[in-house]
């Protein structure tokens, strides 16, 4: 018995268009960064308080909604 995975073209395809994109965007990222250091900005505390505050709810919505199911 073979122990080869099967991977779909589609499933390749859109996995490569990711990579793609998303080496795309860090070059892009990098080279204005390079350009322009002094934009550099540390991101405030309050978005990652903001975003803890998001995912508990969004969390909490998930649970209601298994328990409502």
């Amino acid at each position: 018995m073979s122990k080869a995975k099967v991977v779909s073209f589609e499933a390749f395809a859109a996995r490569r268009h990711d990579i793609n994109a998303k080496g795309a965007f860090f070059e892009m990222l990098d080279a204005d960064i390079k350009t322009n250091p002094g934009r550099i900005q540390p991101i405030p505390r309050s978005i990652f308080d903001e975003i803890d505050e998001i995912q508990k709810l969004a969390e909490a919505n998930r649970q209601r909604e298994l328990l409502e199911g």
